[in-house]
């Protein structure tokens, strides 16, 4: 579905705050980043003495400010979307930033254009009151044990 979106919607500037982001390079130079790069830039090089791993396959699809991103699960059926909020990372433990925003590309979508979304006032709520991604640090893990 997310491959759909770029194909017939266009590159990026649409969806919640019009934020999601370009797919690659961005309509024009205000774009930080792309979903390509955004993914690109968090996984650590093989064999990196890193603490953090950026789980494989989520894939940055919304900058939502403050070095949190929605992204998408493209090993997971649906397409959850994920909240990446560096701020609950606690005894550097980075599983523990990563909440469900819904359950699939699909829901994530319909409460945005249903207006029901978390996406323009939530600035003080952070990923606190959603439930944590149980996936995280098994997803996390094997990950590092395959890099």
């Amino acid at each position: 579905m997310l491959a759909a979106l770029y194909r017939k919607v266009g590159n990026g500037g649409f969806g919640p705050a019009d934020s999601v982001l370009p797919l690659c390079g961005g309509p024009d130079e205000n774009w930080e980043t792309s979903v390509v790069q955004g993914y690109q830039d968090r996984i650590p090089p093989e064999r990196a003495d890193t603490w953090w791993s950026w789980p494989e396959g989520v894939v940055p699809v919304l900058d939502r400010g403050c070095a949190r991103f929605a992204c998408v699960d493209c090993h997971s059926d649906d397409g959850a979307v994920l909240l990446f909020e560096p701020n609950a990372i606690s005894d550097q433990d980075p599983s523990r930033a990563w909440f469900v925003d819904a359950g699939s590309l699909t829901e994530w979508l319909v409460t945005w254009l249903d207006g029901r979304g978390r996406y323009e006032k939530d600035a003080v709520d952070g990923g606190f009151g959603r439930a944590r991604w149980a996936d995280a640090a098994s997803r996390m893990q094997s990950d590092r044990a395959t890099g």
